[in-house]
Parts: C-alpha cells; sequence; structure tokens
C-alpha cells in the first residue's frame, strides 16, 4: 500500500514504505539543508545536515515515522513507513 505524503505535495518520498533507503524528490532548484527524523513518540531519532537525497535507514525497526525535511525553499513534513520483507521460516 502506498502511504500519501498528507503535508506537502512538493516533497515525493520514495519507496513508502521502504525496507532500507528513501529518495527525498523534491522540487526544481532545492536543496536539503537539515533532515530530522522522529519516532511516533516524537523523539528525535536522526540528524542529517547537508544535500543528501538518499537516505540509509536500514537500521530502524519495523514502523511509522515522521521526518521533517527542511530545504533552501521551504520545510516539509511526511509520514514515512518501515516495512520488513516477510520470510518463510522452514522447518
Amino acid at each position: 500500500s502506498k502511504v500519501e505524503n498528507i503535508y506537502n505535495k512538493n516533497m515525493i518520498i520514495t519507496p513508502n514504505p521502504f525496507k532500507e533507503k528513501i529518495n527525498l524528490n523534491l522540487g526544481t532548484n532545492e536543496i536539503v539543508k537539515k533532515i530530522n527524523l522522529f519516532d511516533t513518540l516524537g523523539h528525535l531519532i536522526y540528524t542529517n545536515i547537508g544535500n543528501n537525497a538518499i537516505l540509509d535507514l536500514s537500521y530502524l525497526k519495523k514502523g511509522a515515522y515522521l521526518i521533517d525535511v527542511e530545504t533552501n525553499q521551504s520545510d516539509y513534513k511526511s509520514k514515512i513507513i518501515k516495512n520488513l520483507s516477510f520470510r518463510a521460516k522452514l522447518n
């Protein structure tokens, strides 16, 4: 299932849900300045300062997170979902 960007349509995060990495697709001439990632309780769990549009979040536990992206033109917020792949257990 696809998770909609509920805060701003100018930032698209793919894939969402994700397993390891996400890509931040922003508007023309927008440059990422800072990224904050929060858990569902509002705790800051990740900060990145600099122009990084691909994030490796493979270390996160399965669940929902809020991402806050500050660019040179705007601030965006979106919900992202970490979804682990299903592996069948063989006897």
